[in-house]
């Protein structure tokens, strides 16, 4: 699915209510923000051979 599909049924899942959409999934990136860093407290540098998250994603245009 696209971005822009997946845009299109968010929005219109909250009935056209752009903000509302925009509210609910700034909430669900803090919350995965939140669980992503209490994850990489519990596991150990060996479990994930050296790999760690990261937090903030770099958009394509800035790579």
């Amino acid at each position: 699915m696209s971005a822009d599909t997946l845009a299109e049924e968010i929005i219109a899942s909250y009935n056209g209510d752009h903000r509302a959409a925009l509210k609910s999934v700034l909430a669900d990136s803090l919350f995965f923000q939140s669980q992503l860093h209490t994850a990489s407290c519990l596991l150990s540098k060996g479990m994930g051979r050296g790999w760690t998250p990261a937090f903030e994603r770099i958009p394509a245009r800035e790579r």
